[in-house]
């Protein structure tokens, strides 16, 4: 699991999809959601089926710019 943090707060699932699943089948994705405010709270959290596919992804993104953040990848 992939842990994906300074995410744009106004990114959803299907966004975080959408940029990790180029890189293989995704098994899950967690994107915890502020109940005040309904947006993101900067974070999510990425489950591939195959580690070698979180492995690819995690170094093309950590550090990798979106909307001007910068991601800040763990596992």
């Amino acid at each position: 699991t992939i842990y994906a943090g300074n995410l744009p707060y106004d990114f959803i699932e299907r966004d975080v999809a959408t940029m990790f699943e180029r890189y293989g089948r995704l098994k899950s994705i967690t994107v915890p959601m502020d109940a005040v405010t309904n947006k993101n709270k900067g974070f999510a959290f990425v489950e591939f089926e195959d580690r070698r596919d979180a492995e690819d992804a995690f170094e093309k993104f950590d550090g990798f710019s979106v909307e001007g953040r910068r991601l800040r990848l763990d596992w």
